[in-house]
């Protein structure tokens, strides 16, 4: 766009202002004077068109945005302590002026010499002079990446529904936090840039512990995503949905193949560190063992063998590959290891990583139902095979991570520091981190997804430069927001509990300016949405009259005879003694 263009959409398009600018003035707050005819709503856009921003040669007059941030009326006359009836009556018999007052927050100005650039003004407002309102082409081109048909596109501007809100691809690399209490619609915008990133071309893989995106083949209409031969879904062996296979298509399996898994991979699923070397020598001697019977054995197998080496460990002389292991190690390694064989993650050929990692891919992982540490265990192994692809060059194109419910995956200790994790009981937390601290140089980008920012580790949110926050009210979930994001302002922080179903405020280097954006409805169904419970009630009272009754007719209680009246024994005289 030229700078003469762009000018021209800052040029005053009303007549008439709808404020002046009154009382003090700083470089970050603006008061002002309205009329109740002419009011902008909270939160909505106004422009100061001549502001006056002194420069290295000299004094440029530039259009500054703000975004009004409170409304106050007032009247002289109706002020307190006036009671009820007087006011009443003052209403009913004369006409009185009200004036409004208004404060804004300064946004900034398109640079005129680059309008690819924001700049934050270092000058003053100055009182006496007039604000007008913001029209969507001066929002446009403050707040819209100019992508074309790239830009990943979650809503519009809150009050504007003409000025979309774009997220930038390239800065996902950066990693995105999508932060927001249950109920406030995080479900529907994860599922949106789901969506979104799928129709760019982006390879996905998302762990779905409430089966909110197992739908993706079928819009929410019930038609057939365009992409859906694209798109798998995976359920580990053994498991069960709510979902048959008319409303999710096919279902394969996702499981490990554990024999290929490196020894000392399989040690640290179940808790056993590095400096454990005694536990370690029976488990590889265990693992040597069961390889040697089968190449592709399974956890019961390497359970077998643990069993065995209890019986050969009494004998005498030992056997060689025993010589240095005792019977209490063998004993802790089974109790320790006891753990994987309720885990039903486990099939001899295992799941072929190249296929979730095809161009264009959207694989969605169902975990609804499954234990703590199956989650834990699954993401461990798949985010390890992942990693490894990528440091060894075999990872082609960009990998986008969505993990729902993230802070049940990598949380904050109870016991520890502000950064503190269990990483004892959960392995996924060590490759969480390893991926939101190096992956995008390999080109795996994370999206964190939590209604409990104060229980996920607090390196990982931080690693995430950018956020999209709806709705938080706990204090602490707030607190733990402002810890991790620098671009996040009080004023914003302060709009958190405020904000709508469908409302989120979007800020860091995805968006091109911090904005308060109405997010768009997704397309593809939605797994996990809401009960529609007067219906579901309706529904069961439908079905009461066609089945019998708890109790047969037979055994109906009988009318209940009345009982007799109660009789009130007063005192005696010598009672009351």
């Amino acid at each position: 766009m030229e700078v003469k263009q762009l000018a021209l959409l800052f040029e005053e398009e009303e007549e008439e202002s709808i404020g002046e600018i009154i009382g003090e003035v700083t470089t970050q707050d603006i008061e002002f004077v309205t009329d109740k005819d002419i009011a902008p709503a909270r939160l909505d856009y106004v422009v100061i068109p001549n502001y006056h921003e002194r420069k290295e040669k000299g004094t440029v007059k530039v259009p500054v945005l703000a975004q009004i941030t409170e409304l106050l009326s007032e009247s002289s006359i109706l002020q307190k302590p006036i009671g009820f009836e007087a006011a009443r009556r003052i209403r009913e018999q004369y006409s009185f002026p009200t004036r409004i007052y208004g404060q804004a927050r300064i946004l900034g100005y398109v640079d005129p010499d680059d309008h690819r650039k924001i700049r934050v003004p270092r000058s003053t407002a100055l009182p006496g002079q007039p604000i007008y309102h913001a029209s969507d082409d001066q929002l446009r081109n403050f707040f819209t990446f100019d992508l074309g048909d790239l830009g990943v596109t979650v809503g519009s501007l809150i009050n504007r529904s003409g000025v979309p809100v774009e997220l930038h691809p390239n800065q996902f690399q950066r990693h995105l936090a999508i932060i927001g209490q249950t109920g406030a619609g995080k479900s529907n915008l994860t599922g949106l840039i789901i969506e979104q990133l799928h129709k760019l071309g982006a390879t996905i893989l998302v762990f779905d512990p409430n089966s909110d995106y197992v739908r993706a083949r079928f819009l929410s209409d019930g038609q057939p995503n365009p992409l859906a031969d694209w798109i798998n879904i995976f359920r580990m062996p053994g498991a069960s949905s709510r979902f048959d296979k008319g409303q999710i298509g096919d279902v394969e399996e996702f499981a490990f193949k554990y024999a290929s898994l490196s020894n000392d991979h399989k040690a640290s699923l179940i808790g056993v560190s590095r400096p454990m070397v005694k536990i370690r020598q029976a488990l590889n001697c265990a693992f040597n063992r069961a390889r040697a019977i089968n190449p592709n054995y399974l956890p019961e197998d390497v359970w077998a063998t643990l069993e065995q080496m209890e019986a050969d460990v009494e004998e005498k002389p030992k056997k060689p590959d025993l010589k240095n292991i005792s019977a209490k190690s063998i004993t802790d390694a089974k109790v320790r290891y006891e753990q994987l064989l309720s885990q039903q993650i486990w099939k001899p050929t295992g799941i072929d990583f190249d296929g979730l990692l095809k161009p264009q891919a959207l694989s969605v992982v169902d975990l609804a139902g499954a234990t703590k540490k199956q989650i834990d265990v699954t993401v461990s192994i798949t985010l390890r095979n992942l990693w490894s692809l990528a440091m060894s060059g075999d990872l082609k194109y960009p990998l986008f991570l969505f993990l729902e419910e993230a802070h049940n995956l990598i949380p904050r200790s109870q016991t520890g520091g502000k950064g503190a994790t269990s990483d004892g009981e959960l392995s996924s937390a060590y490759w969480i981190r390893r991926i939101a601290a190096e992956g995008r140089k390999y080109g795996i980008y994370l999206v964190l997804v939590t209604q409990r920012p104060n229980k996920i580790h607090q390196d990982a949110l931080s690693m995430c430069n950018s956020q999209i926050i709806m709705r938080l009210t706990n204090t602490s979930d707030q607190n733990a927001v402002a810890d991790a994001s620098e671009a996040l302002s009080r004023e914003l922080l302060n709009d958190l509990p405020g904000l709508n179903v469908g409302e989120a405020i979007v800020l860091g280097p995805i968006v091109r300016r911090p904005a308060i954006v109405n997010i768009t409805q997704r397309a593809t169904a939605e797994g996990g949405a809401d009960r529609d419970v007067m219906a579901d009630l309706e529904r069961a009272r439908k079905a009461a009259k066609g089945v019998q009754s708890l109790k047969p007719s037979s055994t109906t209680m009988k009318k209940a005879e009345p009982s007799s009246p109660i009789k009130v024994v007063r005192p005696t005289q010598g009672d009351k003694k």
